[in-house]
């Protein structure tokens, strides 16, 4: 039975993957703080450990060095821009990740932002919370009816807001919006790598190309 070190901190958060994991590999080791791992501490929590559950913990020449047993990590992060293959390669360490595995929760927080954004929820509420509210000043507005311009997480996004109604703009390739400039609090200018610009309009929800 392969000997199991769970590094991200973050498992008692879900206390049935966690109850699976440890039925399906006994003896499985879990953190009990919430600290970050230093390479010291890495080596000395995953020593003897031949798989490792991983998040953002950095596995450098010398962790890999020090750590001869470990032969597969499983990552459980959004990305694995902190990870150096070469080094992984270098010890015979195997990574296995999947990839777009939060995209529901990312489709799901775009959406968040965009009521958020028509129904004018920031500025309302710091006004709130600062005791500036004077009576009324204004309205949000609807999302439904709009058109909205999205990137590659379209079908997720778009599966969550059908019921509105929303006309689609056109999906953005990967990697596309190169820079943000803010013009006001209701309107943005996105420039796009091959010279197209979208600009956002009411409360930054239509995107119309320029």
């Amino acid at each position: 039975m392969p000997r199991v070190a769970v590094t991200t901190p973050y498992f008692d958060f879900f206390p049935a993957l966690k109850a699976e994991l440890a039925a399906r590999y006994p003896g499985t080791r879990f953190r009990t703080d919430r600290r970050r791992l230093e390479e010291d501490d890495l080596i000395a929590f995953l020593e003897g450990a031949e798989a490792a559950v991983i998040g953002l913990d950095r596995f450098t020449d010398r962790v890999c060095a020090r750590l001869p047993d470990l032969k597969v990590i499983s990552m459980c992060s959004a990305g694995v821009d902190h990870i150096d293959p070469a080094i992984l390669n270098k010890y015979g360490i195997k990574m296995w990740w999947a990839a777009g595995i939060n995209k529901v929760s990312v489709a799901e927080l775009a959406v968040c932002y965009m009521v958020f954004t028509v129904r004018r929820l920031q500025l309302f509420c710091s006004l709130l919370v600062r005791g500036q509210w004077k009576g009324p000043i204004g309205f949000g507005t609807d999302l439904r009816g709009r058109t909205v311009g999205i990137d590659t997480s379209a079908t997720v996004i778009w599966n969550r807001v059908r019921g509105l109604h929303l006309h689609q703009a056109g999906v953005l390739p990967d990697g596309a919006i190169t820079a943000v400039r803010a013009s006001s609090p209701s309107k943005a200018t996105v420039t796009i790598e091959d010279g197209r610009v979208f600009r956002t309009e009411n409360g930054g929800v239509t995107w119309s190309a320029q």
